[in-house]
């Protein structure tokens, strides 16, 4: 009766043992935060609030009433990059987005946008 335990023991230990190597020999595949970050800084006075000082246009769009440019997304600079204009997109455009990537304009489209597609522009 007393080897039944103690195998019952020796295999329990074992088993867990094993366990806890597989479960610490996994690794986690961490993501870098970037180092800078493309796009036209905001400066309102709330920051994270949509063009607030921590946050940058990412996607703008020409609306087709006035002819002028205006923000379509603003991104959220959590961990407080450097913030870099990104190269201007040559030729003909009215909606661009940055390619982080190439830290860039790229357009999306030639035709203005409907007033009632475009958000409100913030500082």
């Amino acid at each position: 009766m007393i080897w039944s335990v103690v195998a019952v023991a020796v295999v329990i230990a074992v088993a867990g043992g094993l366990a806890m190597r597989t479960s610490e020999g996994r690794a986690t595949q961490q993501v870098a935060a970037p180092v800078v970050l493309f796009g036209i800084p905001g400066s309102g006075a709330a920051a994270e609030a949509p063009g607030g000082t921590d946050t940058l246009c990412t996607e703008m769009a020409v609306a087709r009433s006035s002819g002028r440019w205006s923000c379509l997304a603003w991104t959220i600079n959590i961990h407080h990059a450097a913030v870099r204009k990104p190269r201007p997109y040559e030729g003909e455009c009215a909606h661009a987005i940055v390619d982080q990537a190439r830290g860039a304009w790229t357009c999306l489209g030639t035709n203005a946008l409907p007033d009632d597609e475009l958000r409100p522009q913030y500082p």
